[in-house]
């Protein structure tokens, strides 16, 4: 019974409201903690890119993509640093050939060396929420290869679907965003 209103409330365990209050407590920890990783990131990924290892990055398995092996599928999305597509990739080996689809991402050719470097470090992180990068490119046209998501984007799910996300979902969308977001600012 709701001691304002004298209005009977419906049967809660207690533990069910302790589980709905930790939880919220969580969600606004999870905010504040991403809008402050945001911040954190935008300040240090230009402090970083200072601090490329090209001897690091040489020595990764990058940089051996040929864009003829690439076949452009369709177009995913268009930003104002690149252009992303999915693409079939087809290597040939001694044994034979092999193919798997990739997305590819085409920056755009006016960006300059700085931003370059910055998604050239990105390509050494690794993360079980970030996007895997799988090879790039050093001369134009300047491509990063990630592994392709057949799900669709986050931002599509969570603002042109029409699906629905648990309270559970979306703390899991929030935790794995800041884990992934943690992992970036920590290079």
């Amino acid at each position: 019974m709701c001691v304002l209103c004298c209005v009977p409330l419906p049967h809660l365990e207690i533990s069910s409201v302790i589980i709905v209050v930790t939880v919220t407590i969580i969600v606004i920890f999870v905010v504040m903690v991403f809008d402050t990783i945001t911040c954190i990131t935008i300040v240090m990924v230009e402090d970083l890119t200072d601090r490329i290892d090209d001897a690091a990055l040489n020595t990764a398995l990058f940089f051996t993509v040929k864009p003829s092996e690439l076949r452009i599928l369709t177009a995913l999305g268009a930003g104002a640093h690149a252009n992303v597509y999915k693409a079939e990739w087809t290597r040939t080996f001694a044994a034979g050939t092999s193919s798997i689809i990739v997305a590819v991402k085409q920056m755009h050719t006016d960006l300059g060396e700085v931003y370059r470097n910055r998604e050239r470090l990105t390509m050494l992180t690794e993360h079980p929420n970030l996007v895997k990068c799988v090879d790039s490119t050093l001369e134009p046209p300047y491509l990063i290869i990630t592994e392709f998501l057949a799900g669709g984007s986050l931002f599509d799910l969570l603002y042109n679907s029409d699906q629905e996300l648990s309270l559970w979902q979306q703390v899991k969308i929030l935790l794995d965003v800041a884990s992934g977001m943690n992992c970036k600012t920590g290079l």
